[in-house]
């Protein structure tokens, strides 16, 4: 009896130890994943799929949400092989799950960059033309203006990186690295200098004025005066022209004009010495400058009379006079204006209003002057002629003179009385 039931116990554990060791039919299967790597990225990070996957389910391929970067590379993908040799996946497509975990390497495509020519300003020819693509590293060679790129008034100087000419500047030949981006080349652009030079044109004496200055173009150049006495035998010096035989631009001293775009060479204008109908005359007081009024043509020499200068146009000049050291001049027009200069006769101004002015004097420093008026009164300044006062009333006046200081004056009447003022004009005394 206790063997029987020895052996019952034995066939029951049997049979319970069997149970155990049997297959479970809802037992899960095993879980794959998707891992993504960067591939030597430098910078971002991997995106992450935190899915577990079984074999034969399908996983979407993710984007490079955390921005992985590789210098001087793009971003180009995923593959299944570190060297790209693998299955190639984007963003948002679909791959199927094996029976082994997944890792996807980011696939890096080598930057391409390229060079670019711009004229920078230029109104003529191309710009060359670099057909390469390069690298980062790789050698660039500059090219030559091949295309005679053109800018008026200017000269091409080579190519800088940037418009205003403050990046690295390269002529043509030079070689530079390629960087990480792609590179303008700015035509760099020199302003063209340009000289004045003056040319004795036949004189037999003197020298010609130097003008050092370098110019561009529309800058203003302004005319020298005669300062070498310039003299040629039997001529008188007018002035300056931009043609030797005078059919150019004629200048006298002080005028002006705007630089074009070549240098200019202005020569001395010389008129045939003739007998002239000269009305008056004036000097300063050591007598080298000199002041004279011939037919409708004011001239000046400050050589004692040696050359001559043509200077204010035609008008009907009358009477002129000078101030002690010559600078100061003062001229009468006959029914029209007094005129006045304070650079020795190089410029003048328009004073008075049209009157028929005859004589006028001035005192040693310029600044009290007397004029007389044909058939009218005598007029008076003491501001050098900018502006006058009417003073005794009106006779045949012909003539006036005056001190050194201004304050007397003798005036003279056709026909009449020669008048006395000690006061500067303000009263007239007939005297003789």
């Amino acid at each position: 009896m206790k063997k029987f039931a020895i052996l019952c116990l034995s066939f029951f554990l049997i049979i319970i130890l069997s149970g155990c060791s049997g297959s479970n039919p809802d037992q899960l299967p095993a879980g794959y994943a998707v891992t993504y790597e960067g591939n030597r990225a430098d910078g971002g990070t991997v995106p992450l799929d935190s899915n577990s996957y079984i074999e034969g389910q399908t996983a979407t391929v993710l984007n490079n949400t955390g921005s992985l970067v590789k210098t001087g590379y793009n971003f180009n993908g995923w593959n299944t092989a570190a060297d790209g040799t693998g299955d190639t996946c984007i963003a948002g497509q679909t791959l199927s799950i094996g029976s082994t975990n997944v890792v996807l390497y980011a696939i890096w495509a080598i930057d391409i960059y390229i060079v670019t020519y711009e004229g920078n300003g230029s109104d003529a020819g191309t710009v060359p033309l670099d057909t390469n693509s390069y690298i980062e590293g790789q050698t660039v060679t500059v090219l030559d203006n091949t295309g005679s790129l053109l800018k008026t008034g200017y000269t091409f100087s080579g190519w800088n990186t940037i418009a205003d000419g403050s990046g690295e500047s390269y002529t043509a030949g030079e070689t530079f690295p390629m960087g990480l981006s792609n590179v303008v080349m700015y035509a760099m652009w020199t302003n063209n200098i340009y000289t004045v030079t003056y040319d004795g044109n036949g004189s037999t004496g003197g020298t010609v004025p130097t003008d050092s200055a370098a110019y561009i173009q529309g800058q203003t150049v302004t005319v020298l005066d005669n300062t070498g006495s310039l003299l040629k035998t039997g001529y008188t010096f007018t002035g300056w022209n931009t043609a030797a035989d005078g059919s150019g631009d004629t200048y006298i001293s002080s005028q002006t004009f705007s630089m074009a775009l070549s240098n200019v060479t202005l020569y001395a204008k010389w008129d045939v010495l003739i007998n002239r109908q000269w009305y008056s005359i004036t000097s300063s007081a050591d007598g080298t400058k000199l002041a004279a009024l011939g037919f409708e043509q004011i001239y000046t020499s400050t050589d004692s009379g040696a050359t001559w200068t043509a200077r204010d146009s035609s008008r009907q000049w009358n009477s002129i006079t000078s101030s002690a050291d010559g600078t100061k001049l003062a001229a009468t027009v006959v029914g029209g204006q007094i005129y006045t200069s304070t650079n020795s006769g190089v410029t003048w101004t328009a004073r008075d209003s049209s009157r028929q002015w005859n004589s006028i004097t001035s005192s040693a420093d310029g600044t009290k002057l007397a004029a007389t008026v044909v058939g009218g009164q005598i007029y008076t300044s003491t501001d050098s002629g900018i502006t006058w006062t009417a003073r005794d009333s009106s006779r045949q006046w012909i003539y006036i003179t005056s001190s050194a200081d201004g304050t007397k004056l003798a005036a003279m009447v056709v026909f009449g009385n020669i008048y006395i003022s000690i006061d500067s004009g303000v009263t007239w005394t007939p005297r003789f």
